[in-house]
């Protein structure tokens, strides 16, 4: 619920900003070092991760598991289907998730039946959101950005930006993980992905807008595909089934791969 707050403040005050600003007069050459061998992506294949959780109420640790489980036609389009399960002593959650994997990138479904729900129909005409997530862009080359996801408000041709994931790749790195219980130190793909949340100045619509960001890291190994997350839970919610989320803004995740099975 706080979070559907949230997004319906910031949308309805960047609705009044645009209509009061309506009628004013302001006017890589480095190669390539990977491809979608990052992602490996048979059907049947698993990961478990081992989870830490922190927020303000606290920490908890657990485990996540994910699995591949066929394919599903989602608007017309073939995804395959992700299944994630978290298990904390507090309970188990499931999520499913729905992705498409080329040479070029992986992309997720996003579901926005129920942002589209906690937005009244005075305002959802004036949103504009993209209608996947591209999670990673290959191949992977220095200095590579790529955008994540963008949802923006728009009346006329006046645009303001209210949610923004960027990806970039930062490189690799020496990771030294114990996988199937085999210590091993793999050469680690970092991506770094942040989350910005604009939110205007409705008292003064010329003042600069209070810009908020949240950053999570993903390191990926060939042949293997994710093998660790660290960051903002705002961020990692995003692929693992729930959507862009705002009501997990305070939360931290870590988690480890230690164990796979690929098919």
């Amino acid at each position: 619920m706080k979070n559907k707050i949230l997004l319906f403040v910031v949308i309805a005050s960047t609705v009044v900003l645009l209509n009061a600003c309506k009628s004013s007069n302001s006017v890589n050459a480095n190669a390539a070092v990977g491809t979608s061998i990052y992602f490996p992506n048979g059907d049947g294949s698993s990961y478990k991760y081992d989870v830490q959780s922190s927020n303000s109420s606290g920490s908890a640790t657990g485990t996540r598991s994910t699995s591949y489980n066929g394919t599903s036609l989602v608007g017309g389009v073939t995804f395959q289907k992700e299944v994630d399960t978290l298990a904390f002593s507090t309970g188990i959650s499931t999520a499913v998730s729905y992705f498409r994997v080329s040479n070029s990138e992986v992309d997720y479904f996003l579901d926005t039946t129920g942002l589209s729900a906690s937005i009244p129909d005075s305002l959802i005409k004036y949103l504009s959101f993209s209608s996947s997530l591209k999670a990673l862009e290959f191949p992977f080359q220095s200095g590579q950005t790529w955008d994540v996801f963008d949802m923006a408000l728009k009346i006329g041709s006046f645009s303001v930006p209210v949610i923004n994931v960027t990806a970039s790749y930062l490189g690799t790195q020496p990771l030294t993980l114990t996988l199937n219980g085999t210590q091993s130190t793999y050469t680690a793909a970092q991506v770094n992905y942040v989350l910005t949340l604009t939110i205007p100045n409705t008292s003064n619509p010329l003042a600069t807008p209070t810009k908020s960001t949240y950053s999570a890291q993903a390191w990926l190994v060939q042949n293997i595909g994710i093998v660790k997350w660290q960051g903002s839970g705002a961020v990692f919610s995003a692929f693992s089934g729930n959507g862009v989320s705002l009501g997990d803004t305070t939360t931290t995740v870590t988690q480890t791969l230690v164990s796979y099975s690929l098919k």
